[in-house]
This record gives structure tokens, C-alpha cells and sequence, in this order.
């Protein structure tokens, strides 16, 4: 579990941590990261980083919760999104944030990525089970969510080539495909 208290310090110590592993995973598997490796990349004390994070793990939930966090705050700024603008938005983030996507996947840790998403479901309801049973909204978020992990990790296998629109209509067309076998 991550400890950041709301104050611009530690806030900074806790960014230069976060980004000190993802220098990191550019060069290391997550189960080969060490907090060593961490601090000594972030120039911040050890015991600044046991203050904040537990361990490296919680490192990657911070960022995922903030990464989440800011997702929701855009989607709400939209008046009405429509279900096309809002899953591109949420592909354009899982773009730019792919280094902690690939880590998260790598290290077969979508649960991550799941309970970041799961503390933002009210956002997500609103905009992708709109109007929909509370019976179904679980499986709407869960179903969306593994589908765009599925995308983004092609996208990264494939060398990140596709823009945010065409990984979309590539997403539509399977989930088309897919409704036309049930």
C-alpha cells in the first residue's frame, strides 16, 4: 500500500519515484527491480521510500490510481461524450502511459490496472453502462477493460504503429464479430 500525504513534498518524492520506475523497467523486468534500483535512480533516501510505498509493487498502483484518477477528471469535462470520443480517450491514455500498461501485463498484475479502475467505476458506469441494469454494469466495466489490456498489448507487440482511432474500429469490429457468435 502507498502513504502520500497531500502535501507537495511528498508528492514530489512520491513522482520522482514513480518515474524512477519506469527508467527502471525500460531496463528491467518487474521482478527484477529492486527498491535499491529505485532509489538510487530517483535520488530519493530509502527511508523516504519506505515513508511512501511499501514495496515496488505500490509503486505501479500509485501511478495506475493517478494515471485512472486523471482519466476520469477528462471524462467528466466532456459535456456528453459519446461512447466513441470516450473510448478513445481512455485508449489515447492506455497510449501514453504504455510503459506502466506493458510492466502491469508483463508482471501479470492486471489486477493493478483493474482496482485503479474500480475506485473510478462511478466515472466509467456513467459513460459505458449508461442506462444499463446494476446486474450488468460489473460485467461491462470488467469486459471493457480486459478488452482494451487485450488491444494495448497487440498495439505495443505490433510496435505501436495504430492510432487511437483505428485501434477503436479495430475493438468495434471485434466486439461485432464477437456479438454475431452469441
Amino acid at each position: 500500500m502507498y502513504h502520500i500525504p497531500n502535501d507537495k513534498r511528498a508528492e514530489k518524492s512520491a513522482n520522482a519515484i514513480t518515474a524512477a520506475l519506469m527508467t527502471c523497467l525500460k531496463q528491467k523486468d518487474l521482478s527484477q527491480i529492486t527498491v535499491t534500483d529505485v532509489w538510487k535512480s530517483s535520488n530519493i533516501s530509502r527511508a523516504t521510500f519506505y515513508r511512501l510505498f511499501d514495496n515496488i509493487v505500490d509503486v505501479l498502483v500509485y501511478k495506475s490510481d493517478l494515471v485512472f484518477e486523471q482519466l476520469a477528471v477528462k471524462l467528466q469535462s466532456f459535456p456528453n461524450p459519446t461512447l466513441e470520443d470516450a473510448t478513445i480517450l481512455v485508449i489515447e491514455t492506455g497510449m501514453d502511459h504504455s510503459e506502466l500498461i506493458g510492466a502491469v501485463l508483463s508482471a501479470q498484475r492486471t489486477d493493478i490496472l483493474y482496482q485503479s479502475i474500480m475506485k473510478q467505476k462511478a466515472c466509467f458506469l456513467s459513460i459505458f453502462a449508461k442506462g444499463k441494469t446494476s446486474e450488468l454494469s460489473d460485467y461491462i466495466i470488467r469486459s471493457i477493460f480486459l478488452e482494451m489490456c487485450m488491444f494495448l498489448e497487440i498495439w505495443v507487440e505490433n510496435g505501436k504503429t495504430e492510432s487511437p482511432h483505428s485501434l477503436y474500429m479495430k475493438m468495434k469490429e471485434t466486439i461485432h464479430l464477437l456479438s454475431e457468435c452469441f
